[in-house]
């Protein structure tokens, strides 16, 4: 798919035909014949959203578990079926949502009915009040059997708890430096389609143990329904994957890149799905890649929804897209490629354990180079227009990639804190450090369902902060990774074996 400059569309781009407002039962607006899909922190706690949700829960219940409607049946679609650790993450749980919208729209009547996506950077990475409040919204309403084999999870064995709390979100934990402004702005402009799943994925699974909890990490004390295959069962989770869609939906990569990276497109999910009418739905992989070919879209995509703030931002961007490219062409600052390129690589000498830091040196002498050259690069738009950008100038990221990492028993639930050239690290340093980079998320992660899995992490930041206080030195690059441990957790427990550990630029 060709795209277009932002300045050569304009402001008329922002104009909509029309937008209607649904039957008060959810308040969910309609663009263009579309659902709207609502940020979660734009309603308040009394919005209709909520009570039109809870009904729905409640009817699911109601429903035998061998209905395709029923909420456990739902649940067990996850765990069966889902898709994590794969190129087809994005695309997997993308009719799973829009599925599941129709199914609690047709259950109350309210064919307009769509998620909020609970942006996880809002209000310190905190789960609204209607969630904790006495009703079908709470997780402890239910009495949902968290005992299944799935298919794809295998075991799983958890209650009805949530270690989140109202007044105590991502922000507020012990991985808070995953979801600051930045840290989500650069999962969200990823130049390629590989790196904007992977990405994704490592808070993805964090926001899942967070708010599930597992005790061998101090994470509360119990394993929730979130912390496992049958999240599902917790309502928050579909407005936690709304997100993920959100971020997707979101990215400036052209169509075409990302189908072209996922190889087979005419890959068919058949005998997952249903329809609102118990009927079984295919979904042919490369069909849901376009957000404008769904049934839904977001309100950033709905000029009537924006803000003031973000019709400003808009006009003071186009504005300054002459004087960027004039900018750029007199300084020969050329357009990133998007290929990454190896620029070190390292094979550390010993596995990730519980209770201590691996430490893992790789040479890699172009580093400040990457970090401090100047490139042009596309950047996400709130637009109605799917092959729109408007260009930025900055300079390049790196990232670490592990490959052919394998967990053990210790990695299932943890996570592995990422810092890069931490003089001080210890297992207090805060993850809001300036050396910290991020965290590689064993969610779900067994050693029988991973089996061997490749993470990515982005280090530009702790790279740059390096650099920027003299500290750094281009050939002397510590990647320092961190297990997470807890009361429960066994002191030298082998977490996961590392294959290599590659810098790549891009």
């Amino acid at each position: 798919m060709k795209r277009r400059d932002f300045l050569m569309v304009g402001l008329s781009a922002l104009a909509a035909p029309y937008i209607v407002r649904a039957q008060p039962t959810s308040s969910t607006p309609v663009f263009n014949g579309k659902r709207v899909r609502r940020r979660l922190s734009t309603l308040n706690d009394d919005d209709p959203f909520f009570s039109a949700y809870g009904r729905a829960i409640e009817l699911m219940h109601q429903e035998p578990e061998t209905s395709p409607l029923s909420w456990v049946a739902q649940a067990r679609i996850h765990a069966d079926y889902c898709e994590h650790g794969t190129l087809e993450f994005f695309p997997w749980h993308r009719p799973y949502l829009s599925l599941f919208e129709r199914i609690c729209g047709a259950l109350i009547g309210d064919a307009s009915f769509a998620l909020p996506y609970w942006h996880w950077g809002d209000n310190n990475g905190r789960i609204p009040a209607p969630f904790f409040a006495n009703g079908p919204l709470n997780i402890v309403s239910w009495n949902d059997s968290g005992s299944y084999v799935g298919q794809k999870w295998g075991p799983i064995n958890t209650v009805p708890y949530r270690y989140a709390r109202a007044d105590f979100g991502l922000k507020d934990g012990p991985l808070a430096g995953q979801f600051t402004d930045s840290a989500l702005r650069a999962i969200e402009s990823a130049p390629s389609f590989d790196l904007l799943s992977g990405l994704t994925e490592n808070p993805h699974g964090t926001v899942h143990v967070f708010v599930g909890g597992n005790p061998n990490f101090n994470l509360g004390t119990q394993r929730g329904h979130f912390s496992s295959g049958l999240s599902p069962l917790d309502p928050i989770f579909w407005l936690h994957h709304a997100n993920v869609d959100r971020i997707w939906a979101q990215s400036p990569i052209a169509i075409s890149d990302q189908t072209s990276t996922i190889g087979d497109v005419t890959k068919t999910y058949s005998g997952m799905f249903f329809d609102e009418n118990k009927q079984p739905v295919s979904a042919v992989l490369g069909s849901v890649f376009d957000i404008n070919g769904q049934d839904y879209t977001y309100d950033f995509l709905v000029p009537e929804m924006q803000t003031r703030e973000t019709r400003a931002m808009l006009e003071q961007i186009i504005s300054a897209q002459p004087q960027l490219r004039e900018f750029a062409q007199a300084r020969g600052i050329k357009p990133a490629t998007g290929e990454p390129a190896i620029i070190g690589s390292a094979v550390p000498t010993s596995a990730a354990v519980v209770g201590a830091i691996n430490r893992i040196n790789v040479p890699a002498e172009n580093v400040a180079n990457v970090i401090t050259t100047p490139r042009v690069v596309s950047r996400p738009l709130p637009t109605l227009e799917p092959d729109v950008s408007a260009i930025a100038v900055e300079g390049g990221r790196v990232y670490a990639r592990f490959t052919d990492v394998q967990p053990a028993a210790a990695a299932e639930g943890n996570s592995l804190k990422v810092f890069v050239n931490c003089p001080y690290l210890s297992d207090a340093t805060p993850t809001t450090d300036p050396h910290f980079a991020g965290a590689i998320s064993f969610f779900g992660c067994s050693p029988e369902v991973c089996g061997v899995r490749n993470f990515t992490v982005d280090v530009t930041e702790p790279l740059r902060f390096g650099l920027d206080s003299g500290a750094l030195s281009p050939k002397d690059v510590q990647v320092q990774l961190l297990s997470f441990s807890g009361e429960g957790a066994e002191f030298g427990a082998t977490v996961a074996k590392l294959g290599k550990v590659e810098l790549i630029s891009s």
